[in-house]
């Protein structure tokens, strides 16, 4: 398939995922940072970000809560692309569900980590979270473990 690109709204393009065929992983796609030509993309204001974790290869801040769940801002510092994962989270003292999700962050880039959380109380709403304890982690994409580290919210400490 072949076709052409008439107009790029953004000037830089970054590709990470996985081919499977027949339910078994074929290849890894990484394209990291190709020119597509167009406009560059403007940085939004992070300065209400709580940082998080921080270290030579990742920045991790907590960006907020929406009504599915918690939002993190994740700079990859790596020359690869990594997977963003939370492994347990307690919530204003109480483990919660959370389903296992994954963002992708593609190297020398900075991306978004959503997590979905699930609750049975039909009076919770995960935008009135006010403090978290978690624990994440990354895979780099070439094969590996990355970082693992505890991510923590207190009441007031975004104020």
């Amino acid at each position: 398939m072949h076709g052409t690109l008439d107009y790029a709204e953004h000037k830089l393009m970054s590709v990470y995922g996985n081919v499977f065929v027949d339910h078994t992983g074929a290849e890894t796609i990484d394209i990291c940072d190709y020119d597509l030509g167009g406009s560059p993309n403007v940085e939004g204001d992070t300065s209400s970000f709580i940082p998080m974790y921080a270290n030579d290869s990742i920045d991790v801040k907590y960006a907020g809560a929406d009504a599915q769940g918690l939002v993190f801002s994740v700079e990859n510092k790596r020359d690869r692309a990594i997977q963003v994962f939370m492994d347990s989270l307690v919530i204003e003292g109480q483990p919660d569900d959370i389903v296992l999700t994954a963002s992708a962050v593609p190297a020398h880039a900075t991306g978004v980590y959503f997590l979905d959380i699930y609750t049975y109380n039909p009076d919770y709403l995960p935008d009135d979270i006010t403090a978290f304890d978690g624990v994440m982690f990354t895979q780099i994409a070439t094969g590996g473990n990355g970082d693992r580290f505890q991510v923590t919210l207190s009441p007031g400490s975004g104020e």
